[in-house]
């Protein structure tokens, strides 16, 4: 044992101290095998380059390299390592073995289910790789809640010095969607979701003369279709379209006077028919994931276009830990408006990973992941920080979300018959999502 102990003190002394020494084939193959031996990362990761200068290269050098990369936890380099050794012995199990995992934990998803399903039954059914193509159901619900409507419904809008007011107050939030998805060769994967709300809201004039004032409550139903198609090439590339169809309500109260400048209430619904049209592509890059994200939709009768840059990373190497920051620009009709987004997910056990999220600026009518997630509330949400918790048994995920924001909205009042001023001020909202997902 000592000796050995000495020899292997000895190799790191000779690699790292006399670099310049001419290396032969058996000493890199002597040396790569103890370091295996060793989980010794540091060490064979300075065999690989040094082997590389003498123009030595062989299949149990890169297979050794790959596995203590892998058993280190920087599965990026043993994945490079790996790919080497399949293309010197493609037909090697171990290999295989290794190089599928290494896909699978680097969260190239569609390169692992590709190269899964050329090897034999016995592997796949070792490593749990199913036959055929992918489908999975989810549903989930949504409750946005905030004290909008009970803080302010007794508001006086107009003392001192105000001869009216218009105010819509923005409540809480109910709804329910359901969405599947399915991919076809293991590289195109196609994405539908159907949702459904239920907005609460309270309109309320104020008029000083003779004291004319009056309040309505709504409840709003809307409906929301999203389709997406995404594809991931050989080469790393990937692209994505998707197309959303939103069926909105917004309820307000006219006002109308005679000629003795007595008000009449009327209580008014719009309705408005929108589209969205997303698109994004990328490109993967060892450790660098960056993409492109495009939208343009007509919600609520304003054009709007966003351009959004998007840069997923891996530090540890690995999907352990992922980080997502993004950056957009809106043109919300007139308005040019600006969102800054930074997502971090952690694996924490098997089963658990947990999401946390937070984004800063105008949100209004923000979209991303082509559509599906849109930020098309009444009022606009001003920053959003939440954590999402993902369990995981077998083929079942239960997503438990949790987001708080602040939101923004704006009343109006007349100083004269013939002037109006808006004023603005925020309110909280709490946010819980639940989703039930089957992987089938």
């Amino acid at each position: 044992m000592c000796r050995l102990i000495v020899f292997i003190g000895f190799l790191g002394f000779t690699l790292n101290v006399n670099s310049q020494k001419t290396f032969s084939y058996n000493e890199i193959d002597s040396i790569s095998y103890i370091q295996c031996l060793n989980n010794d990362f540091k060490g064979i990761k300075n065999t690989i380059k040094l082997a590389k200068e003498e123009q030595i290269e062989f299949y149990y050098l890169h297979l050794r390299a790959g596995i203590v990369a892998y058993k280190f936890g920087s599965i990026e380099y043993a994945l490079k390592q790996f790919r080497l050794a399949e293309a010197m012995n493609p037909a090697d199990l171990e290999v295989q073995t290794y190089l599928y995992l290494s896909l699978l934990n680097t969260n190239r998803v569609d390169d692992a289910r590709e190269y899964g399903s050329t090897l034999n039954e016995e592997l796949r059914t070792k490593l749990s790789i199913s036959k055929g193509n992918q489908f999975a159901v989810s549903v989930g619900f949504l409750s946005a809640l905030n004290t909008n409507i009970s803080s302010k419904k007794n508001t006086d809008f107009i003392s001192p010095d105000k001869t009216g007011a218009d105010v819509i107050l923005n409540g809480n939030v109910l709804g329910t969607n359901f969405a599947f998805d399915f991919g076809i060769k293991n590289r195109t994967h196609f994405y539908n979701k159907f949702s459904l709300f239920n907005t609460k809201s309270m309109a309320i004039e104020q008029i000083q003369y003779a004291n004319q004032n009056r309040s309505s409550s709504y409840s709003n139903g809307h409906f929301q279709y999203n389709f997406g198609i995404s594809q991931t090439f050989k080469n790393g590339m990937n692209a994505g379209i998707g197309f959303g169809f939103f069926h909105t309500n917004f309820s307000q109260m006219l006002v109308r006077f005679d000629n003795l400048g007595i008000a009449t209430f009327k209580d008014s619904t719009l309705t408005y028919n929108n589209i969205s049209i997303a698109g994004n592509f990328g490109k993967r890059i060892g450790n660098f994931h960056p993409l492109l994200n495009f939208h343009y939709s007509n919600l609520y009768g304003e054009n709007q276009f966003q351009f959004e840059g998007v840069v997923n990373y891996y530090p540890l190497g690995n999907k352990n830990l992922i980080g997502s920051t993004a950056l957009a620009y809106v043109r919300n009709g007139a308005a040019n408006q600006a969102v800054f987004n930074q997502k971090v997910t952690v694996k924490c056990l098997p089963w658990l990973w947990i999401d946390g999220k937070f984004s800063v600026g105008n949100h209004m009518n923000y979209m991303s992941t082509l559509g599906f997630v849109s930020f098309n509330t009444a009022d606009a949400v001003r920053n959003n920080i939440g954590l999402d918790f993902h369990f995981y048994y077998k083929k079942l995920e239960f997503i438990f979300g949790y987001s708080y924001q602040t939101r923004e909205a704006t009343y109006t009042t007349y100083p004269s018959l013939t002037t109006s001023e808006s004023t603005s001020y925020k309110y909280k909202s709490n946010n819980l999502i639940t989703t039930l997902k089957w992987n089938f």
